[in-house]
């Protein structure tokens, strides 16, 4: 197997004195914080803060466009602006949850406002209902019991 050095970084985790050198065919290895692979960005101590402020980005984009169609309830029903939530905005925060999930509180509660942030304007609510409110309203399960049913779901997948 070729490797493309320009390409290949090396990410060390965990408690780490000192600096390490990696050398190959007489060029420098990049020692990075963190990087992206498989889609899932990893950092040195495995919080998964950009994970979750990345997944936050895509969701935020993707419901942009879901209530663009909304157009103050001229635009499509509500039925389907939740459909188009549930399959558009929310695998954008779902995609591997499962192996990104230990992420701090913060950053679940970032999630949180997305979501509930796209609930609001496809149910028309004001911008000061509460996001479980909309949550119950609208029949989506809450993030955080949406984090731990797929951990659960991909842990009996494995067993």
């Amino acid at each position: 197997m070729t490797l493309n050095v320009s390409k290949t970084k090396c990410m060390l985790s965990g408690k780490i004195q000192g600096k390490l050198s990696l050398m190959i065919r007489n060029q420098q290895i990049e020692l990075v914080d963190c990087f992206k692979y498989l889609g899932v960005w990893l950092d040195i101590h495995m919080k998964f803060m950009q994970q979750a402020e990345y997944a936050a980005s895509k969701a935020s984009k993707a419901a942009c466009k879901v209530n663009r169609l909304i157009d103050g309830r001229d635009g499509v029903s509500l039925k389907t602006g939740i459909e188009l939530y549930k399959t558009l905005v929310r695998p954008c925060w779902e995609f591997s949850v499962a192996s990104w999930a230990t992420m701090p509180e913060s950053r679940v509660s970032l999630l949180e406002k997305v979501q509930a942030r796209c609930l609001r304007k496809i149910l028309g609510a004001k911008c000061h209902a509460s996001g479980d409110a909309v949550d119950v309203i609208a029949g989506v399960t809450p993030v955080r019991l949406r984090i731990q049913q797929l951990c659960s779901l991909e842990f009996v997948r494995l067993l």
